[in-house]
């Protein structure tokens, strides 16, 4: 597997995601460095971060919404920018080598997930409400997933991305789709966050 790739791929799945939901994106990046293994000298690469600032004052759901339902609002973008990166990793990866990069004991501890399950047990939220976010954000990459592989193609070449990804929304997008579904990892963090009854 192209880990360089997998990880280029998790950051531009949130830069799309949260261009999708009204965010300002400042900075996103990646990070290479090398370590020794068994085979010797090996390129590791890290997610450096993706920076959203605040929701654009002129988001029409915010400007009409009020109360109740805006903090629901953005509690869905959240949940929806922080699971991004994993499930959009996933759906290039495919199960068995993304477990292999991430490993299920670890995975609830790095810090999209953690955000994720704070804003579910801080907020109250329900399985299916969470599910549903998932869901969304998943059907979200898949339609943009000619968007996520050019923003990735930009990461690996550039390192970092600054600004706004208005130019590669604006863009001719070859047509494709991800290679694997995220529902298995949807379903696994659904089993992190809620007991069964």
């Amino acid at each position: 597997m192209d880990r360089e790739r997998a990880v280029a791929i998790h950051e531009a799945s949130h830069v799309v995601i949260g261009y999708i939901n009204w965010m300002e994106i400042r900075k996103a990046s990646i990070t290479r460095t090398k370590t020794n293994d068994t085979e010797g000298n090996t390129a590791l690469y890290y997610g450096g971060e993706v920076t959203p600032s605040s929701v654009r004052i002129h988001d029409p759901l915010v400007t009409m919404l009020k109360g109740t339902y805006a903090r629901d609002l953005a509690v869905s973008r959240a949940i929806m920018f922080n699971t991004a990166g994993y499930l959009g990793e996933f759906m290039f990866s495919g199960q068995s080598d993304f477990w292999l990069s991430n490993p299920k004991q670890l995975f609830v501890e790095n810090p999209d997930m953690k955000h994720a399950f704070k804003h579910a047990i801080n907020e109250h939220i329900r399985k299916e409400s969470f599910e549903l976010n998932c869901d969304i954000t998943s059907a979200y990459l898949a339609g943009a997933w000619g968007m996520v592989n050019m923003i990735a193609d930009k990461l690996i070449q550039d390192k970092t991305l600054y600004g706004s990804p208005d130019e590669f929304a604006n863009m001719k997008k070859e047509r494709m789709l991800p290679n694997h579904k995220a529902n298995p990892l949807i379903k696994f963090i659904l089993d992190q966050i809620y007991d069964e009854d």
